[in-house]
């Protein structure tokens, strides 16, 4: 709670096992902790009932929120959950989801995030499952140099979200590796190794793709235009 400690929290060198099976509510995370500035270092967190992890904000604007070289496995909702303003960083941490699990990283209203050097892993193209799900006016991003495996969606923004800078990231087994909304975004070059749908633009707005001669493997990655929206400029490299 944001009342204690002056909302400075850091949790490091713990595992949980939340289980799940016999847990009634459905409200129930493994590490929740809300506050200005908190730390989450080297845990292993599995089988809870909703988030392995969930960070938030008081009601004064945070300054960090650090999820570094954690491993989060097999929770019933979103692996790790972050509903934060700013300064969140994600990096060398891996999530890995159950059959009936939501995303591997969901964020919500975040701004200046980064999410780099994580290995996010769903239970196949059919599942219906996210790896980094962007939600609503979440701003100031970068997703850079991770491994996506086995989701129905790799990268997926809704309409709401602002200018996230993307490069380095490798999909294998990804049935729709980016689905892009929202204004502003930058997509450097990325690796497809095998991928049903490399780019689905939906109505983006003032959308940067650089250096698309570089994308490997293109194809096994096509871009499929639901609707292509405005400001749209594709560099061929």
């Amino acid at each position: 709670d944001s009342n204690l400690c002056d909302g400075i929290f850091a949790i490091r060198d713990v595992a949980l096992n939340g289980n799940k099976a016999n847990q009634t509510s459905s409200t129930i995370d493994g590490i929740a902790l809300k506050g200005i500035s908190l730390y989450v270092d080297h845990v292993f967190a599995k089988n809870c009932k909703r988030y392995g992890i969930h960070l938030s904000e008081a009601s004064d604007a945070g300054t960090t929120k650090y999820i570094e070289d954690s491993y989060v496995q097999s929770c019933d909702d979103h692996n790790i959950y972050i509903d934060a303003r700013r300064g969140v960083k994600i990096a060398e941490t891996i999530s890995e989801l159950p059959a009936s699990g939501k995303s591997t990283l969901y964020l919500n209203n975040t701004a200046g995030y980064l999410v780099q050097g994580n290995w996010l892993e769903g239970n196949g193209v059919g599942a219906g499952e996210y790896g980094i799900n962007v939600q609503n006016s979440s701003n100031a991003g970068r997703i850079i140099a991770n491994d996506f495996a086995s989701l129905q969606y790799g990268v997926a923004f809704t309409s709401g979200t602002r200018t996230c800078t993307m490069g380095g990231n490798k999909f294998d087994t990804v049935a729709n590796a980016f689905t892009l909304r929202g204004t502003g975004h930058i997509v450097q070059p990325n690796d497809f190794v095998t991928v049903n749908t490399a780019y689905t633009f939906d109505s983006p707005t003032d959308l940067h793709m650089m250096d698309l001669g570089n994308y490997k493997n293109t194809a096994n990655g096509t871009a499929t235009i639901l609707n292509a929206g405005t400001s749209v400029d594709v560099d061929p490299g």
